[in-house]
């Protein structure tokens, strides 16, 4: 007898345990942690044979402050522009067909997780809307080529989904 009152403890105990879980924020941090979206690099594409792309390198202080060296004479092999040894810490690689084409991708900066800062879940707590906030660091001297900017402080929105084995994001906004 005590052997069922004892199993049936442990069924009440696992069914509530399994039942409606909801969505904590240390969950929801947790699941995006790992969802290896964070940290993250924010990057930008130079086209190095635009004249454009040219004369807003040559209008910021890339020039001055020696990340980018112009061309004195534009040929049909040579870009507008090339990159010091000082820029090489910001430069992503390239495949060599983007990099004959003249593009070159740089590293604008790093966003971070920082908090989760809010969660709402529908009636059945199978859908959750949660909101968190990501920071930009250690931003390149490249940020300089944005119009707007960088802000570093950003809010975001993830949707999840809830399954049989647990919180899954299913959507994000950015």
């Amino acid at each position: 007898m005590k052997t069922n009152t004892f199993y049936c403890l442990l069924l009440i105990v696992f069914i509530t345990s399994c039942g409606s879980k909801e969505l904590t924020r240390t969950d929801a941090l947790n699941i995006l942690r790992t969802s290896q979206d964070y940290p993250t690099t924010i990057d930008y594409t130079l086209y190095c044979n635009d004249g454009n792309v040219a004369n807003r390198v040559a209008k910021s202080s890339l020039v001055s402050d020696g990340y980018v060296i112009m061309a004195e004479v534009r040929s049909a092999d040579k870009p507008f522009f090339s990159f010091t040894e000082k820029a090489k810490p910001f430069l992503i690689k390239v495949s060599d067909r983007e990099r004959a084409l003249g593009i070159q991708v740089v590293k604008l900066a790093d966003e971070i997780l920082i908090d989760v800062t809010g969660i709402s879940t529908d009636a059945n707590s199978t859908t959750a809307t949660v909101l968190y906030a990501t920071r930009l660091e250690s931003i390149s001297p490249f940020a300089v080529l944005l119009d707007k900017g960088l802000t570093t402080d950003k809010s975001r929105k993830a949707f999840f989904k809830r399954y049989d084995d647990g919180w899954r994001i299913e959507k994000r906004d950015f």
